[in-house]
């Protein structure tokens, strides 16, 4: 029996999942120690809608989320789908200017965050703040301005018990597949995030079309370690283990590789998701082989270039032989290619895969907007299941969104004749040198056949004369590596047209990433200006 999600919302596919797999578990938090089937889970969301909407939130305003890996992290995002709300992930990390701007943008009703995170509400300016603050778990904090109340989520849990089953069933009856139900923010690889509006029939059907090509069910098990603040995370294997019926496996409240490896052991995971960089941290910490990981079938990783060295240690040493490379974007409201489970590696590793059931793709010169043929580079498009555009930029929106539909993603890449999509990068991060135009993964993919090197990150910086400029290359080592950057140099020099070689190399600790694993190459720039 399948609910039709591609026309349904979030509220009747928990609804339906609560009906199909009463007694299943859905979600295990080990350091919370919550276990909850989905009957459990559904009445932990039921109680926070009454609670939301007894507090005085109205269908159409905005929750914004602001916390780490938490069960209440997903209890208030399907709390505020069921009363209509919209909600806004935000960075837990991020500095409280910025979640002040965030705030104001998209005009928030509420927020919801973590206890730990309430000495920060003092650092944000008072305008900024929405009249309806709540904490969690269970301890309330200082509330920065008198006039300002905060609860505790026990406190709005008590104020929702007066709101009647017919008053919800009301709210849930009136939510349509095609209503806004998140915004959320881009990462920002680039500079400033933009909102990014998502209805529920987008969102469902992409984590549904996902589901069905890794051939998930209610028997797996999956890790949920990514940010439930990032796409990648709430929706990409969140939304998608609950619409398979799946359990939904929490570690902890961050990643950290020991206690995930070990949960994945003990809960005997079948299904794993996270960016490169995470993957390489599974595969490289000291107690790995002590974990029977045998369960391990399938997966995704995503949010950056896999490379075939890395692929191949996740399928031969963690065991995850059916796992799949795939490519999103967060106004594509997902994933919009994915490898098939059982593609070969040298497949996986050098294609994103086919496009998605209710997706297309095609590529476009990016000057005449011409259809290019296969085997031709040019600019990523896509139509079908999209974001309804930019909160508040629709100048913006219209430069990416055609008239026919079609999301221009500014990435560069081409199609093979069997349909799987391959990119070169980002068109904004083309190098721009005196001997033409060189995408950062040119570069990379070279440097990547060191064992040494962890992470690669190449980026253009100004030439001291004339309009063109430099390559250079940034190079984080695995533990315990030794490697000098004369010695990649020369490597690249064996390895690269002459076009292609860096100018400049250097070892450094750490990358600016954003939470998917991708380099932000814009600070990269500025790191290396200053």
């Amino acid at each position: 029996m399948r609910l039709e999600r591609i026309k349904s919302t979030l509220p009747a596919l928990l609804a339906q999942s609560a009906l199909l797999y009463p007694d299943h578990p859905a979600l295990i938090h080990r350091t919370a120690e919550v276990r909850l089937t989905y009957r459990h889970f559904s009445a932990e969301v039921m109680a926070a809608a009454r609670g939301l909407y007894g507090l005085g939130l109205e269908p159409g305003e905005r929750v914004v989320i602001w916390g780490d890996n938490a069960p209440h992290w997903l209890y208030t995002q399907w709390a505020a789908a069921h009363i209509g709300a919209v909600w806004v992930p935000a960075d837990p990390a991020c500095p409280p200017q910025d979640l002040a701007w965030l705030l104001q943008h998209c005009e928030a009703a509420a927020l919801v965050l973590a206890q730990g995170l309430g000495p920060a509400l003092s650092r944000l300016p008072r305008q900024a703040l929405p009249e309806l603050v709540i904490t969690w778990p269970d301890q309330s904090c200082p509330a920065p301005d008198p006039e300002l109340e905060i609860f505790t989520w026990q406190e709005m849990l008590a104020e929702g018990k007066d709101v009647s089953p017919g008053d919800m069933a009301q709210l849930v009856s009136q939510i349509k597949p095609r209503d806004l139900t998140a915004i959320m923010y881009t990462s920002g690889t680039t500079g400033r995030p933009k909102g990014v509006m998502l209805d529920h029939q987008s969102l469902l059907a992409k984590n549904q079309a996902a589901a069905e090509r890794m051939g998930l069910g209610p028997e797996d098990r999956l890790a949920l370690f990514f940010p439930l603040h990032h796409m990648f995370g709430n929706c990409c294997v969140a939304l998608t283990g609950l619409i398979s019926g799946a359990a939904l496996v929490m570690p902890g409240h961050r990643f950290q590789p020991g206690p995930v490896l070990e949960a994945m052991a003990e809960e005997k995971c079948t299904a794993l998701f996270g960016a490169p960089a995470m993957m390489a941290a599974l595969l490289d910490h000291p107690s790995r082989r002590e974990y029977d990981l045998s369960p391990l079938r399938t997966g995704i990783i995503g949010g950056a270039p896999c490379p075939l060295g890395l692929l191949r240690r996740v399928v031969e040493e963690l065991g995850a032989a059916e796992i799949t490379i795939a490519y999103g974007i967060t106004e594509a409201a997902g994933w919009i290619t994915m490898t098939e489970p059982h593609d070969p590696l040298e497949v996986r590793a050098s294609t994103l895969g086919k496009p998605l059931k209710g997706c297309r793709v095609k590529i476009v010169d990016p000057d005449s907007g011409r259809e290019l043929p296969p085997g031709r580079e040019g600019e990523v498009c896509t139509k079908g299941l999209l974001m309804k555009g930019y909160l508040g930029m629709e100048a913006l929106t219209a430069q990416v969104l055609d008239a026919e539909g079609w999301l221009h993603t500014g990435d560069q890449g081409s199609l093979d004749h069997e349909g799987r999509l391959r990119l070169s990068g980002r068109r904004k991060e083309v190098i721009r040198t005196a001997a033409g135009e060189v995408f950062p993964a040119e570069v990379e993919e070279a440097v990547y056949q060191l064992p040494q090197v962890a992470q690669a990150a190449a980026f253009g910086l100004p030439a001291p004369q004339g309009e063109h400029e430099l390559i250079a290359l940034w190079v984080r080592l695995k533990p315990e590596a030794a490697l000098s950057e004369d010695e990649i140099l020369e490597h690249c020099r064996r390895e690269l047209d002459p076009a292609r070689v860096p100018a400049t190399v250097r070892l450094v600790e750490e990358l600016p990433t954003t939470p998917s694993g991708k380099i932000q190459r814009h600070r990269l720039r500025r790191l290396a200006q200053e």
